[in-house]
């Protein structure tokens, strides 16, 4: 929403996949980008989203796991979330 304000369409890119025994989930977008976005002042709101986001990640499954943006490569963002894979085990597994 915030590298959007005041758009009527924007283009979203997600991409999920295995990568180095990690789940990669990217999530670019043709906003505004980083700088433009990180100018504006912090609403009442929010401003604490993607921190909390990170350290509970992190929290969960260590810190080789989390988040981290970067300007996209053609303009507006880019996010990559990197989760451990985790097999379920079905219960004749775990007799």
């Amino acid at each position: 929403m915030h590298g959007f304000h005041g758009r009527r369409s924007a283009k979203l890119t997600v991409t999920i996949r295995p990568a180095d025994g990690q789940l990669e989930i990217a999530i670019a977008d043709d906003g505004r980008g980083l700088r433009d976005a990180a100018s504006e002042s912090r609403s009442a709101k929010g401003g604490y989203g993607l921190r909390n986001v990170k350290e509970r990640i992190e929290a969960l499954f260590g810190p080789s796991y989390g988040f981290e943006l970067m300007p996209g490569e053609t303009g507006g963002m880019r996010a990559i979330v990197r989760l451990p894979i985790i097999e379920e085990q079905t219960q004749e597994e775990d007799a």
